[in-house]
């Protein structure tokens, strides 16, 4: 969650630094909230500078905070109100256009691994996964059922985090839908990270 520009930029400059430093990396994944609000034009543009000066390969997948919520028109902002679907598409399109990206969610064969690259896009949650993406997701996962997978999201699945704040583990902020993906990583057993 890199919230660009966001708080503590020297920060994150460093952590840039110091990955741009290690010579082993063969991909950098960010997953999500690239953005620090609300997606808006200056929050792409400060997260596209920030990216090019990353010296290896690297992919985003988007997160609630790069498209889900409407931009306040008024001072100070005030707030995280779902923006309409038409806006959400709008800022979903320029995440794409921004970091080169032909859909929001995608796999690639890397190595002998398939790695699936989600976005969050669920009507009712946060950090959901729609109907449409589940489905490509089972296809993705019956088409290669001895390939080595790792799912790449924004969400993280529930009871997994630390709760170092009060929304951790509810149902806005991890990975939904929670039964359904529950029982796909159960039976896909090529899920291993």
């Amino acid at each position: 969650d890199h919230h660009l520009p966001g708080k503590h930029l020297a920060h994150k400059e460093q952590m840039r630094s110091t990955i741009n430093g290690w010579r082993d990396v063969d991909l950098v994944i960010a997953v999500g909230d690239i953005c620090d609000e609300y997606g808006t034009p200056e929050e792409y543009r400060a997260a596209r500078a920030f990216f090019a000066r990353l010296n290896h390969p690297f992919v985003v997948v988007p997160g609630n905070h790069d498209y889900l919520y409407e931009t306040p028109n008024w001072p100070g902002g005030g707030g995280y109100k779902p923006a309409t679907k038409a806006v959400q598409e709008a800022k979903l399109a320029l995440f794409r256009k921004t970091f080169h990206l032909p859909t929001n969610y995608f796999s690639r064969q890397i190595g002998g691994y398939l790695v699936l690259f989600l976005s969050t896009d669920h009507e009712s949650f946060n950090a959901g996964i729609g109907e449409a993406q589940m489905d490509w997701l089972s296809d993705e996962l019956a088409g290669n059922p001895r390939t080595p997978t790792i799912i790449v999201f924004h969400g993280p699945l529930h009871g997994t985090q630390f709760p170092f704040k009060r929304y951790i583990n509810r149902p806005h902020s991890v990975a939904q839908p929670m039964e359904a993906l529950h029982a796909l990583i159960t039976e896909n057993p090529q899920i291993f990270l």
